[in-house]
């Protein structure tokens, strides 16, 4: 356009006499179609630490180190096609955009010895470049004549009349080419030989033209466009996002570039809008929950969204998260065991002690397994003491037998009732351990069940008192609970201490029977004489 058509169009750049149509539509990936070529000088990608050599030749041969590869065996004699290697290290990969149009410039040498008679060996060379899923490959080859000590050179045009489709065999368009430099994922250099190798044929040096804006050299790389791109699209071609954006699905050609919905937590999302990266102690797919043990409202967007739990203290916490209620309060939703209430600020049944103290926890009662750990309330959940011990045990712990009872609470766990005789014991309770009873006066047995020997009168409940049974006229000194003594023969009374009516002479230890049939048996006691029965 203009009047002498000096001028691209809109949407147009890189107005050019050699240029069937003048100008160069503007790709921008398809987002902007306003451009301008590079005011940008070109300068070159070089690396001299050798290209990486992947073996994909058709007889096997060494991968080495350096660009040079050895000459393959051929000790057949036979003279068999040959495909050398070389592979682009990461300073030529990624995005090259910014090469298009320039050249990628190679130079080879073959190292014969010079007593071969044959010096010269025909190959040709190729180039294949992989990126977005596109493989592309220089068309056609060109052909080299490697010579002794001498290098060829070789310089491939970045544009897309160099290179057709691997898949289709179609030479590429200008957005394919763009499409695969906007992240070159591989880059190889292929020379085939026609005959076999005598000797090393190197890839002596490699260059990728690219525009720089640091460049000083007075060539500007003019074929390179430069996008006006709408918001939230960077890049020279608006192959890129904005920190912040993300290209949904991944799509390069027209796709949209989204702000990433981050709530200010993250400044980068993948391509399916998952934040990466959330700070400020968030997470979720957009930076909109708080990391477990922290409550808050990350959709506020602020670097403070998220605080530790007060569960029942930020800094004595005791439930792994919690949630900020619409009125405005915190609820600990999953208090640790042994924890209640809403903020995680009691000792829970079975337990005690004081969480809402720095340093405060709850530990379980020691109850020696004497309570029921189902039932609620079974100890006092802040001193800990048992309150509902079972099996006839007691004290703060349930570590003993309850008064009246005897026996190992902590172990055996066997109280049993102390069985106390109520005639015979001061009362019921009975040492804990042994289960001996507190006996009255004169009474003996675990449980004070009997009078000791030579005493009676149990069931007195004043204690047993003496038989006091005549030893001369007794055959022991025990007596029977009416205190009756057991006397030998001829003996009588209660304490075995008279004769028997029909005896008398109560000495030593017996009496002697009276003879006195014709008085029935009546006698003096003393002296044995017969004596008229008492008138009837």
């Amino acid at each position: 356009m203009g009047s002498t058509c000096d001028l691209c169009r809109p949407g147009f750049y890189n107005l050019q006499n050699t240029h069937s149509a003048g100008c160069t539509h503007c790709h921008c990936f398809g987002v902007s179609d306003v451009c301008e070529s590079s005011a940008w000088g070109t300068t070159q990608v070089r690396h001299t630490g050798g290209w990486l050599r992947p073996s994909e030749s058709h007889h096997s041969q060494a991968v080495v180190h350096g660009n040079d590869l050895p000459a393959p065996n051929n000790s057949s004699g036979h003279a068999p096609h040959q495909l050398l290697t070389w592979a682009a290290p990461d300073s030529f990969l990624s995005n090259k955009l910014l090469s298009y149009g320039g050249f990628l410039n190679l130079s080879l040498f073959y190292d014969v010895p010079l007593d071969n008679e044959d010096h010269s060996l025909p190959a040709h060379c190729d180039i294949i470049l992989e990126g977005n899923s596109r493989s592309l490959r220089l068309s056609p080859p060109p052909h080299l004549f490697l010579s002794e000590l001498s290098e060829r050179s070789v310089a491939v045009a970045m544009s897309p009349r160099q290179f057709i489709d691997m898949e289709t065999g179609v030479m590429v368009t200008r957005d394919d080419l763009l499409t695969a430099l906007a992240n070159v994922t591989s880059l190889r250099v292929r020379v085939h030989l026609n005959n076999s190798a005598d000797g090393p044929i190197r890839l002596s040096s490699v260059s990728l033209d690219v525009a720089d804006s640091s460049s000083g050299d007075s060539v500007p790389a003019v074929a390179v466009e430069t996008c006006e791109c709408p918001w939230g699209y960077s890049g020279t071609s608006c192959e890129a996002c904005l920190p912040g954006f993300y290209r949904v699905g991944g799509v390069l050609f027209g796709g949209n570039c989204i702000q990433c919905e981050c709530n200010d937590h993250a400044n980068r999302c993948n391509i399916h809008g998952v934040c990466e990266g959330c700070s400020h102690d968030t997470t979720g797919p957009n930076c909109d929950q708080c990391l477990p043990g922290l409550y808050g409202d990350p959709t506020e967007g602020t670097a403070n969204d998220c605080q530790l739990c007060p569960c029942p203290l930020t800094s004595n916490s005791f439930s792994l998260t919690c949630v900020l209620e619409a009125s405005g309060q915190v609820s600990c939703d999953q208090c640790q065991e042994g924890y209640t209430g809403s903020s995680c600020e009691r000792c829970a049944s079975g337990f005690h002690g004081n969480p809402q103290v720095v340093g405060g926890a709850c530990v379980r009662c020691e109850c020696n397994g004497n309570v029921d750990n189902q039932e609620a309330g079974n100890c006092n959940t802040v001193t800990g003491e048992c309150l509902r011990c079972r099996g006839n045990t007691g004290g703060k712990h349930c570590e003993v037998c309850l008064p009246g009872y005897f026996g190992d609470a902590v172990h055996n766990k066997n109280c049993q009732v102390c069985g106390c005789d109520v005639g015979g014991a001061l009362s019921g309770v009975c040492d804990d351990s042994t289960g001996q009873c507190v006996c009255r006066e004169n009474v003996t047995g675990r449980t004070c069940e009997r009078c000791q020997s030579g005493f009676f009168g149990l069931q007195s409940g004043r204690g047993c008192q003496s038989c006091s049974c005549s030893q001369s006229g007794s055959v022991s000194e025990s007596c029977d609970e009416e205190g009756r003594c057991q006397c030998v023969e001829g003996v009588g009374g209660d304490r075995c201490d008279r004769c028997h009516h029909g005896y008398y002479g109560h000495h030593a230890n017996s009496c002697t029977a009276c003879t006195c049939d014709h008085t029935g048996g009546n006698c003096d006691p003393e002296s044995g004489e017969c004596t008229c029965p008492p008138p009837h």
